[in-house]
């Protein structure tokens, strides 16, 4: 009986889990390891001397991700919360329901948010793209501090 949750999917994210941080952080990664991507990729104005470093939870689970955009601003992240696809046709492709995504694009908080929800994580293919991201901020931030000294100089 403890886990007639598992076998039917709630409508939305219980109140328990967004009114506890740490709860609601546990929740996100799990949700983050089946539906989530961690990209980082040429800034397309800095020909390949930057990255953008952005994180995308996409899904047609539109409640969920709406509820998940609005604990992540009440955290203070960055994020973005849009309408990616309607259903219908496309070509040779059916969509049966819209298509929604949680995004977020600011450096810092899609690190912040790596750096969170890392030790949560169970998929090894997440981890490690989390991982990507916390590593290549902090090989930034190296450089950047070692400009910064040469111009005090």
């Amino acid at each position: 009986k403890f886990f007639d949750f598992l076998v039917e999917k709630p409508k939305s994210i219980p109140g328990l889990v967004l009114d506890e941080d740490k709860m609601f952080y546990c929740f996100l990664a799990g949700y983050c390891d089946s539906e989530a991507s961690w990209i980082i990729t040429d800034h397309k104005k800095y020909q390949g001397k930057w990255k953008d470093l952005v994180f995308s939870l996409g899904t047609c689970d539109k409640k969920n991700l709406k509820q998940i955009n609005q604990k992540l601003k009440g955290l203070g992240f960055k994020s973005h919360f849009y309408l990616v696809r309607k259903k219908g046709i496309y070509g040779k492709m059916k969509c049966n329901l819209d298509l929604h995504r949680v995004m977020i694009t600011c450096h810092k908080d899609v690190v912040k948010l790596a750096k969170i929800l890392l030790p949560f994580s169970k998929h090894e293919d997440k981890r490690e793209a989390k991982l990507r991201i916390i590593n290549y901020e902090e090989k930034n931030s190296e450089k950047k501090l070692l400009k910064s000294k040469i111009w005090e100089r």
